[in-house]
C-alpha cells in the first residue's frame, strides 16, 4: 500500500446472489488501490446477515446500507422528483444513481460495479481531471449502451450524451449532479427501448453536461474476450456477457509490479450517427455478422 494516507468511501451495489463475485472484485480493489479505501454495500433487500458476514470475511473495511433503511430517507428527498422516485422504485440501478448521491458524504463520489476486477497495483483512478470545470471521470463501454434509438437523439436536441459512457465505474463531483436535468430526462417515457440502460443514459446525459473525462481504454475496459487481456489492462469489467472469463484474467502478484499510474483522457460526445452505427452493429452481433471486439483504444 501506497503512502497515501486519505481514504476514499467506494459505493457498490449488489443483492444476494453477488455477494461472492463481489467479494472477489470489491477485495482486489482495496488489495491493489494504493489509497486506502472504505467500501460501502448498498444492497438490494434481498441480502442476508449472512451474506455480509461472508462479504466483511473478505473485504474487512467496508460496511452495508440496507434498502429498508435507506427508502424513507431516500423517498422523502425523491418526492419533488417524481421521475426518479419511479425510476428507483421500478430498476435496481436506481439505487445505484440515487442513493449513492444522497446517502453518503464527501465531496465527491467514488463508485464500482460488483464485476470489475482489478489486475495489478495502480494509484491515480479516484482524481479529477485536470479541466477545473469537469464533472467526474468514467470508463468507456464497447459501444453506446442507451435506452433510445439514434432518431430520438436526432429529435431531441436538448439531449446531449457523453460517447460509450459506462456506469459501472465513475469518480464524479457531488455538486455536479443535476436533478433537474435528470428528472427531465425520465419524464421523457418514450426513451424506453431499452429500459435495463435508463440509469447509465442518465450518467450519459450528466457526463456530457459537465464535460467529464474518461479512463484510458488501454488500462480500463470492459473486457469481451481473452485477448483483452494484454500487459496495459489494470482494470477488467466482466459485464454479463463476458462473465466467464473472469476466472481467466490474469491476477499479478502485489509486489511483483510497481503500481500503474492511471491515465484521463477527454471525452467525446454521442452524437444520433455514432448511435445508428452502433445499433446497426448490435443488430450485426445478434445475428453473427460481426464479432464482438472493442474499438480502438484512446
Amino acid at each position: 500500500m501506497g503512502n497515501d494516507n486519505r481514504e476514499i468511501d467506494v459505493h457498490t451495489m449488489m443483492g444476494h446472489q453477488h455477494i461472492e463475485l463481489g467479494a472477489k472484485c470489491l477485495g482486489s480493489l482495496a488489495q491493489f488501490s494504493q489509497e486506502q479505501v472504505h467500501i460501502i454495500v448498498h444492497e438490494d433487500g434481498s441480502v442476508t446477515e449472512k451474506d455480509m458476514e461472508d462479504f466483511t470475511a473478505h473485504v474487512p473495511k467496508s460496511s452495508f446500507v440496507m434498502k429498508k433503511d435507506a427508502d424513507e430517507q431516500m423517498n422523502d428527498f425523491l418526492y419533488k422528483y417524481p421521475a426518479c422516485k419511479r425510476l428507483r422504485d421500478n430498476l435496481v440501478f436506481g439505487l445505484k444513481i440515487f442513493d449513492i448521491q444522497v446517502i453518503g458524504a464527501g465531496e465527491n463520489l467514488a463508485y464500482m460495479d460488483c464485476d470489475i476486477l482489478f489486475l495489478k497495483p495502480f494509484s491515480g483512478l479516484f482524481q479529477m481531471p485536470p479541466d477545473p470545470n469537469a464533472g467526474g471521470v468514467f470508463m468507456r463501454d464497447l459501444l453506446q449502451g442507451y435506452c433510445l434509438r439514434s432518431t430520438q437523439l436526432l429529435l431531441t436536441p436538448r439531449l446531449k450524451l457523453a460517447d460509450r459512457v459506462n456506469g459501472g465505474l465513475l469518480y464524479f463531483r457531488r455538486t455536479a449532479f443535476d436533478w433537474d436535468l435528470v428528472e427531465w430526462f425520465l419524464t421523457n417515457d418514450q426513451f424506453a427501448v431499452h429500459p435495463y440502460w435508463k440509469e447509465q443514459t442518465a450518467w450519459s446525459a450528466l457526463a456530457a453536461a459537465t464535460r467529464s473525462w474518461m479512463w484510458s481504454e488501454k488500462q480500463v475496459r470492459v473486457v469481451a474476450s481473452e485477448r483483452d487481456f494484454d500487459d496495459e489492462l489494470a482494470i477488467a469489467h466482466f459485464v454479463s456477457n463476458y462473465r466467464g472469463l473472469l476466472e481467466k484474467a490474469p491476477v499479478h502478484s502485489l509486489l511483483a509490479t510497481q503500481p500503474t499510474k492511471i491515465h484521463l483522457v477527454p471525452g467525446g460526445e454521442c452524437t444520433s450517427t455514432k448511435l445508428f452505427v452502433d445499433e446497426l452493429r448490435r443488430k450485426c452481433q445478434r445475428l453473427g455478422l460481426v464479432s464482438k471486439t472493442r474499438r480502438g483504444f484512446a
